[in-house]
């Protein structure tokens, strides 16, 4: 029992020594935090004054990097708004210069193809005067006036007209030739009188008054061997030669007149198509100067200057921001603080109450033992020790009382 007394006046006596050094080393850290709290509010007084003179040196700066790249910005925008307008200017008489040589190329060149124009037309021209003429042959050839050598083949054609004292046949009609070969003429028939009334070399021999002239077949006054009008080789008459000659064949002369007719159509279909290549190269010169003068009347657009002051107050905008970004910083650590501060502290408040529960559990059924085992003693004690057991116990009581006491006040 003397034993268990001690033990219990040791446990009772280190609990105290520790409760002492608990509260020496309180009031020591009580001592430490006042002297730490003079020495921080020293301190953050000195980085008050501090950060105050740094507040008013840099009211002028930038506080934040975001903020000294924002002004760098708005520097590189005001020197781009100098530069974009030098440039627009250089590009603006740039621009006029050109307006101006292209003006002067677009003269020259719509006046060479004017040039080039004219002479294509020139050419036209030249090829509609010799497609005139070839037509008023053709249609001469067509017509067959000048291959007739008679007046009942000339009067017979009704385009044809007969020149009664040239002996020549044209075109013609009542009113007379068409070009005014002659003045005296028949057209539709020959006339009824004199020797020109027989149209065949018998009947004309017949008349000594008369001669026939082979070349053209017709019956002229004439005497002997001679006419005036009639070569002496073709000329038949009854005092000299005075048999008829055969007939002329003038196939020969229609068939190269059909030739000649065919050649003659020919060319004025190739002088045909030739103008056609003409007119298509004067359209294609023609499109070439609305093309050239459709450029020349555009002109270049210069756009305008790039305004770099958008920038201006681009650093106070970063400032502001980054301001923001710091500020939802410290309030997130500060909720993340309270949130860690009150989660350990009740975390430690359960560990110890459950620690010095425990404990007090322990002694209180430690204590139970020993009166068993005490009532136990006593029965088989005498009764002088049973006085001095009765004082142990009230001792012991008193100890675990006081004990008890202790933790629960703790």
């Amino acid at each position: 029992m003397n034993i268990l007394f001690l033990s219990v006046l040791v446990i009772c006596s280190g609990i105290s020594m520790q409760m002492k050094q608990d509260e020496s080393s309180s009031a020591t850290d009580t001592t430490t935090e006042t002297n730490v709290e003079e020495t921080d509010s020293s301190v953050s007084s000195e980085s008050s004054d501090e950060s105050s003179n740094l507040e008013e040196e840099e009211e002028t700066t930038q506080i934040s990097s975001a903020g000294r790249i924002g002004q760098g910005i708005e520097e590189v925008g005001s020197k781009i708004t100098d530069f974009s307008i030098k440039a627009n200017e250089n590009l603006e008489n740039l621009s006029e210069q050109m307006d101006i040589q292209q003006e002067i190329n677009s003269d020259s060149a719509e006046s060479l193809l004017n040039v080039e124009i004219d002479k294509l037309n020139i050419q036209i021209s030249n090829i509609d005067e010799q497609i005139a003429a070839l037509e008023e042959t053709l249609e001469l050839l067509k017509k067959n006036c000048n291959n007739l050598e008679n007046c009942w083949d000339c009067t017979s054609n009704d385009e044809c007209v007969w020149c009664s004292i040239e002996k020549t046949c044209h075109i013609g009609d009542s009113l007379g030739p068409a070009n005014g070969e002659c003045t005296e003429f028949n057209y539709g028939s020959c006339s009824s009188h004199g020797c020109e009334q027989y149209n065949s070399c018998d009947i004309c021999l017949s008349d000594t008054q008369c001669g026939w002239c082979a070349k053209g077949e017709y019956c002229l006054s004439g005497h002997g061997f001679y006419s005036d009008v009639c070569e002496d080789k073709y000329f038949y008459h009854q005092e000299g030669q005075n048999e008829c000659p055969e007939p002329q064949n003038n196939e020969n002369d229609i068939d190269n007149n059909e030739d000649e007719i065919s050649q003659i159509e020919s060319n004025i279909e190739f002088l045909e198509e030739s103008k056609d290549e003409l007119y298509e190269e004067i359209s294609g010169l023609e499109r070439q100067i609305t093309t050239i003068v459709r450029k020349a009347a555009k002109t270049v657009d210069i756009s305008e200057p790039i305004d770099g002051n958008d920038y201006d107050g681009f650093s106070d905008t970063a400032d502001e921001q980054a301001e923001e970004e710091k500020e939802d910083e410290r309030n997130y650590q500060e909720e993340i603080w309270d949130w860690w501060a009150n989660n350990t502290s009740n975390e430690i408040s359960e560990t110890v109450e459950t620690e010095y529960d425990g404990l007090v559990e322990s002694l209180e059924s430690y204590q139970v033992e020993d009166e068993e085992d005490t009532q136990e003693v006593t029965e088989e004690s005498t009764d002088s020790t049973t006085e001095e057991s009765s004082e142990s116990e009230t001792e012991e009581d008193t100890a675990v009382s006081f004990l008890s006491l202790m933790i629960k006040n703790k």
